[in-house]
């Protein structure tokens, strides 16, 4: 369980439950997307679909490479 650091929050900013829209304590340590008033609230949308699509949201974010390595260079120019 990733809690969030009040520290690290923008002044003004509230995260907010995605179950419930009180405010939230904990996030998904998986994609780092999705805030949790607490344990119960995770796992309740773990249940229902987060454990679908985390992964998909995990792709989604991963930072791809700009420019292609120097073998996919050569690869493409033969």
């Amino acid at each position: 369980m990733v809690t969030i650091n009040p520290l690290a929050v923008p002044k003004g900013q509230v995260f907010n439950c995605a179950l419930s829209g009180e405010p939230a304590r904990i996030i998904c340590p998986e994609c780092r997307l999705v805030y949790y008033k607490g344990p119960e609230e995770r796992e309740l949308d773990w249940i229902g679909i987060h454990h679908r699509i985390c992964k998909i949201i995990v792709s989604l974010n991963e930072t791809k490479a700009m420019f292609p390595s120097e073998e996919e260079r050569e690869k493409t120019a033969e």
